[in-house]
């Protein structure tokens, strides 16, 4: 059900991009792709509450066979809502995008790939999935605020916001890169695991000896930056106005931020 969930939206982007040639029939699609998704997020959140026994995996299988990474998806008590809340804001963003007259189909194919990363972001139990979702937002928030192209203000925010991000993304991957080399795994429960043990551990980097543990959460915490908009990687958001308003709204309204 949570892989559903999470995917329904990119299937639902792909039928546009794809299938749907008259641009009348995109709005009510991509609305019926937004209803039928909240719906589905409610009933996880709601069976994930009516059986409480931990973090529950919905799928797992080798997708990078030979690097031994698996798709592996699950949800606690901290992504059930979060899940739940992107359904609910998607929809409320796609049900008023009415003044949406021109570029239709990229417009929604983009807005419901969005919908898509973030839930995959929640979703996600190790460290790969969780960039590859991570990225995918970058690249739908580029587009989105970008998305009135022939007005210099939206290409030049849309290009701040892509900028900005990947500075934080960079020490994002420097984060990541330093759990596989320290845990031998990016699975998140491995990570939580080793803890302790990175919590006594000295590692070298910039020529200065650091705690592990401290470290590598102030390295996560950089890509955290970028993505929310905080000191210093804050200068995208307020340019993120020059998108269309329910994007803008959508963005504003801490649902990447909360990301």
């Amino acid at each position: 059900m949570l892989s559903a969930t999470v995917f329904l939206p990119l299937a639902g982007a792909l039928v546009i991009a794809l299938f749907l040639k008259r641009e009348g029939m995109v709005r009510p699609f991509a609305i019926f792709v937004a209803i039928t998704d909240f719906a589905l997020s409610a009933i996880v959140f709601l069976q994930y509450y009516q059986d409480r026994d931990g973090l529950k995996f919905v799928e797992r299988y080798d997708w990078i066979g030979p690097l031994d990474i698996q798709y592996l998806v699950g949800i606690d008590g901290l992504s059930a809502p979060l899940v739940l809340l992107t359904g609910l804001l998607g929809m409320c963003a796609i049900l008023v995008s009415g003044s949406i007259k021109e570029r239709v189909r990229e417009y929604f194919v983009w807005l419901l790939i969005l919908q898509t990363s973030v839930m995959g972001v929640f979703a996600a139990q190790d460290l790969i999935l969780f960039f590859v979702f991570w990225e995918l937002v970058g690249i739908c928030s580029y587009l989105l605020i970008g998305f009135y192209y022939r007005k210099p203000t939206a290409n030049a925010a849309a290009i701040k916001a892509f900028v900005v991000n990947r500075v934080g993304d960079f020490g994002f991957a420097l984060g990541i890169f330093a759990l596989f080399f320290l845990v031998d795994s990016i699975r998140f429960d491995d990570i939580f695991a080793a803890a302790p043990e990175l919590a006594e551990t000295q590692l070298t980097f910039l020529w200065t000896e650091w705690n592990a543990a401290n470290l590598i959460a102030f390295l996560l915490f950089i890509g955290a930056m970028g993505k929310s908009a905080q000191l210093f990687l804050h200068t995208w958001l307020p340019d993120a106005m020059e998108g269309p308003t329910p994007v803008s709204a959508l963005i504003h309204a801490a649902t990447m931020v909360t990301a």
